[in-house]
């Protein structure tokens, strides 16, 4: 019987999970946003939680805005010391 295995984004995933595109991550690059949250099982895993794309990707907006401007605040009360 041969093993299991899909494609997924054009890269051969084989059943035991070792993907074919290590080296896009060497040097422990991390891919962006926008290609976690096209991969299949991301899109599986939101579609069976009920996550809609729209409040995900405004919930990290959001988030990244607080992110910066809690970093700005920061600067600021260092600046006044």
């Amino acid at each position: 019987m041969r093993p299991l295995s899909a494609v997924a984004n054009g890269f051969h995933v084989d059943r035991v999970g070792e993907r074919h595109d290590v080296d896009s991550f060497a040097g422990n690059a991390e891919p962006a946003m926008t290609d976690v949250l096209n991969e299949p099982i991301i899109l599986t895993l939101m579609r069976h939680d009920g996550v809609d794309m729209d409040s995900l990707q405004h919930l990290i907006h959001e988030a990244g805005n607080d992110l910066l401007r809690r970093r700005d605040e920061a600067e600021d009360a260092e600046r006044d010391i």
